[in-house]
């Protein structure tokens, strides 16, 4: 399983920065034999506290962000071929079912779209995936950033090989469902 190094810098008491964490982010939920979900840091509210020197990160896992919160975290997409779309969906509607729900709406179109209330930014790191939407889908490589305002949407890994992307969620107002 892919590791992802997460560094957080911070300013002590003194005045002075310096590193406070320097280790591997921690999974929070795998998904078949290459994929996982994890998180790097999160905040409660906002504006933000920046100081402190409790690990955001080392706390059980929340994919979702509370109210007036965000998440900053990694997903590794396995290949849909190695789990299965069904089981990958019951895997997100598992770990979705915290603190803020994720709707599963159109399982028509695929088992796993769904849409949270949250504004989303992604980053496709390596590999590609593909987005799909109600309408459409596209095909995304690495560099590639897509910023989801609460729509329902589905990550597909049609290929052989894990996609690796980096989000931020932070907490939205809610997008009534037609």
């Amino acid at each position: 399983m892919k590791q992802i190094r997460r560094c957080v810098i911070g300013t002590g008491p003194d005045g002075q920065s310096s590193t406070q964490f320097d280790h591997d982010a921690p999974i929070g939920m795998t998904m078949g034999k290459t994929g996982a979900v994890g998180l790097l840091w999160k905040t409660l509210e906002m504006p933000v506290n920046t100081t402190g020197d409790t690990d955001q990160a080392n706390v059980p896992f929340q994919p979702m962000p509370g109210p007036g919160g965000t998440i900053f975290g990694f997903a590794i997409f396995p290949p849909e071929s190695e789990i299965g779309a069904e089981a990958l969906a019951q895997d997100m509607k598992a770990a979705g079912g915290t603190q803020q729900e994720a709707h599963f709406t159109n399982r028509e179109r695929h088992p796993g779209m769904h849409r949270t209330n949250t504004l989303d930014y992604n980053i496709i790191l390596e590999g590609e995936i593909w987005l799909l939407t109600d309408k459409d889908e596209v095909l995304l490589k690495a560099g590639n950033t897509v910023v989801c305002r609460g729509a329902n949407h589905h990550w597909q890994n049609r290929t052989n090989v894990p996609c690796v992307s980096i989000f931020v969620l932070i907490d939205a107002l809610s997008l009534e469902a037609p």
